[in-house]
Order: C-alpha cells, then sequence, then structure tokens
C-alpha cells in the first residue's frame, strides 16, 4: 500500500501488569485495523508513559468514521455496513480488544472527525 509508516516511542520509563499474549493481541489488532482500512496516506503509532498511565495510540488517514458508528464500535459483532463490503471480518477484534484492555484496568476508545477524515485509537493502562 505504500502507506507512511511512523513509530514515535518515549524513551521514559515504566511498566505494566500485563498479559503479554493479550495485550499484544489489543496492540497488533489496532496497527493491522488501521492499515487494513487505509488506502493511502500514513499511519502513526505512538507509545508514551505519563501521569501514572501506560499510552498507545495508532492515529490513521483513512476513512474516518461517523458518530454512529463510533458510538458501537466496540460492540460484538457490529461493523460499520460500508467498511464490511470492502473489508472482511466477524467484527470482534475491537470487542475482544476492549475486554482485554478491561481486564487489564485499563481504557481503549477511539475518535474520529467524521467520514474521509482518518481515525485515532487509544488505549491507556495504569504503570504498576
Amino acid at each position: 500500500k505504500k502507506l507512511d509508516f511512523q513509530l514515535e516511542s518515549t524513551p521514559e520509563g515504566g511498566w505494566i501488569r500485563a498479559d503479554l499474549q493479550t495485550i499484544r493481541q489489543v496492540f497488533q489488532n489496532l496497527i493491522e485495523n488501521a492499515v487494513k482500512y487505509t488506502e493511502s496516506g500514513f499511519v502513526k503509532i505512538k507509545v508514551e508513559t505519563n501521569a501514572g498511565q501506560f499510552s498507545f495510540s495508532v492515529v490513521d488517514s483513512g476513512p474516518g468514521m461517523s458518530e454512529e458508528v463510533l458510538a458501537h464500535l466496540f460492540e460484538e459483532f457490529r461493523r460499520d455496513s460500508v467498511s464490511a463490503k470492502k473489508v472482511e471480518g466477524a467484527g470482534l477484534g475491537l470487542f475482544i480488544a476492549k475486554k482485554i484492555a478491561v481486564a487489564h484496568r485499563g481504557e481503549i476508545w477511539a475518535e474520529s472527525e467524521g467520514l474521509g477524515k482518518g481515525s485515532a485509537f487509544f488505549v491507556k493502562i495504569p504503570l504498576v
């Protein structure tokens, strides 16, 4: 796809208590979704620690989402009808990601300024 892929990582230390396999699944899902849904432009990943939190974000220049889609994004078997026609999936990835983030005493959410304006996904987990 020739996307501009960027990684920004703040070298400051900090530890989270996490199951490596499941938390990796969350990060991998968010990155893969950004690449899968973004036809051109960029995918930016940012990792940092601040205010007692580990923060992970994925921002893309993809198709963006409406407020209606955002409101139901992390529900089981929910998919945007437009995206579902273009990209295969079961509608479970973000549902499972949310369950994993919450199980790690964290949170996950998405933001988009609307259709055609890209998306941003965020995960925060408290530091030990």
